[in-house]
Formats: C-alpha cells, structure tokens, sequence
C-alpha cells in the first residue's frame, strides 16, 4: 500500500505526478479559498428620501423616518453578518430638513421601548464590533486555521515536489513539504484569526454608518444607524432639538421587533 499525504488525502505519492500535484493545487485555489474569504464589510447603503418612505413624521419640516433591520437577509446585505446573532438590531433612521429651521440631534438620546415599557439607549459601533467578536470569532478563527493550514499543505506539497524532483524522490520531497507548508499555514490561520485587526477595521466601517450627533440645516439629508441591544420593542424614541426657537421635541416610531 502506498503512503498519503497528512494533509492531502487520496493523493497517493508513490504515484504522484506534477500535473496530478499542479492540478490538484490549482482547484483548491479557484474553489476553497475564495468561498473563505473575509464577509465582515459594511455595504454602501442607498436610501430614499423619508418622504417617500412609509411611516415617516414630519416636525416643522424636518422629514424624519426609520427603518429597522429585523431580517437575517437584510442584515447580511448591509453588514455581511446577521447582526441578531449578536444581540443587535441595527435601525436605519434617515432625515431631510425641508424647512427653514435649523436642528441638532443627539443619537444617545434614541431609545428603543419594549412592550413593558423599558427603555434600552444605542450601543457604541465598538461594542457592536466586540458583541460580533464574541459570537463569531471561534468558528471564524478555526475555520480559517484549517483552511490555511490546508492550503499551506497544499503550497509546501508543491514545492516540496519541485524539491524531490531535482533530488529525485518526488514523494519524499511532497511530503515533507505538506508537513512544513501544513504547519506553517495553521500558525498563520490562528495568528490571524485571533488578531483583533478585522475587529478594529469592522469597527470603524459602523463607525461609518453610525448616526451619531448631527446638526441639520435647511436642505440638509442625514442616513445613518443606531444600533440597539435585540428586544421586542414597540417604538423608538427620537429627540430633535430645534435650535432657531430653543425648543426641544420627542417623536415616537413603531418597531415591532421581536428579540
């Protein structure tokens, strides 16, 4: 019986050639790693004008509407991640000032309100990105170990074979390179995957979207996020400060979210 590659099994390397090695490295590449690539990426997020959307208010012509992402899809076509798994509803409020009046808002001063009448203030985009850490990371990390260290078995078994060629034992030398690239390509999938690199970039891509504090004035557009813990809540609390007469208004939105 002929002896298997560790990490290339059904590859028999009595009998290995380069082209059977070539082409077996050639359609993992095409077909494994890019099905493992990184999908934590805020999308570019079109919006409509409130107006034209459905259950929108109007104070003293600032046009305000919201829009929850309650749904797994319409998480994942935003975010890249169905953000519920995480413990958080994102909630899309967009703005136009078609006034004369000028106002300020203060997104720390949304609220989500539960059936029981409990208030739950935004999360920062930095506890978003540690909340999604925690749920996603331990898979994340081990799924992207073994795939490195699967495709670094591949890339040492190949040139390990060039090596055995030139010496003249091709299976030996793919061999030993499968071992060497294997465990070169783990280290490298954990060192990644632990790294709080794409932590701190997916971060900064809320960050983006988030709405925080704004002052609008006539003719301004405002889209952004709040991102509140995941409950069944029946409104959203929003407070607008209307600057040109010193006075301060609350609106309130149906959610119907559940947790």
């Amino acid at each position: 019986m002929g002896r298997y590659l560790f990490y290339l099994p059904l590859i028999d390397v009595d009998r290995i050639d380069m082209r059977q090695l070539l082409f077996f490295v050639l359609t993992f590449l095409l077909t494994v790693i890019p099905a493992y690539g990184d999908t934590l990426e805020v999308r570019d997020v079109p919006f409509m004008l409130p107006e034209n959307m459905r259950g929108y208010q109007d104070y003293e012509g600032l046009i305000v509407a919201v829009v929850p992402i309650a749904t797994s899809e319409h998480s994942n076509r935003i975010f890249g991640f169905d953000m519920k798994e995480a413990g958080v509803l994102p909630v899309q409020v967009v703005m136009h000032n078609t006034g004369t009046k000028s106002f300020v808002i203060t997104a720390r001063q949304f609220f989500g309100i539960t059936y029981e009448g409990t208030y739950h203030s935004a999360l920062s985009a930095g506890a978003v990105g540690y909340r999604i850490k925690d749920v996603s990371v331990g898979s994340n990390v081990a799924t992207q170990a073994t795939v490195q260290g699967f495709w670094g078995a591949a890339l040492g078994a190949g040139l390990g074979a060039g090596v055995g060629l030139l010496t003249g034992d091709l299976g030996s030398g793919a061999a030993t390179g499968a071992i060497i690239g294997g465990g070169a390509g783990v280290l490298s999938g954990v060192g990644d995957g632990l790294s709080d690199d794409w932590t701190e970039k997916y971060k900064q891509q809320l960050a983006g979207q988030t709405l925080g504090n704004s002052d609008l004035r006539p003719g301004d557009i405002r889209s952004g996020f709040i991102y509140l813990p995941s409950k069944g809540y029946c409104k959203l609390r929003v407070k607008l400060f209307n600057v040109t007469d010193n006075r301060m208004k609350e609106m309130f939105f149906p959610l119907y979210t559940s947790e």
